[in-house]
């Protein structure tokens, strides 16, 4: 099971994307990142070497779901993220 380790956090990163949707010529072919912004739990950066891994949600077990695997090299920013406000108690 992975563990969470980090905070949350919002990565900004580039991502694989396609650059047609039919037959063009090369010099029609617009250039430009697809720049992605992902937030979520940073779980150990042993679960995947090379990669920073998010859990989109955790439960009260430790487990988590939705997790988002993003290669060291195409990431731009990490930033953690801070509660302006606690978090809602679940028990509650």
């Amino acid at each position: 099971m992975a563990a969470v380790n980090g905070p949350l956090v919002e990565v900004l990163w580039h991502d694989a994307h396609a650059a047609t949707d039919a037959w063009t010529a090369p010099s029609d072919v617009e250039g430009g990142p697809a720049v992605i912004r992902s937030v979520g739990y940073q779980l150990e950066l042993e679960q995947k070497p090379g990669h920073i891994s998010l859990a989109q949600s955790l439960d009260d077990e430790g487990h988590v779901a939705g997790v988002l695997c993003i290669p060291l090299e195409n990431i731009r920013r990490i930033s953690a993220l801070i509660w302006r406000n606690p978090p809602l108690d679940p028990t509650t």
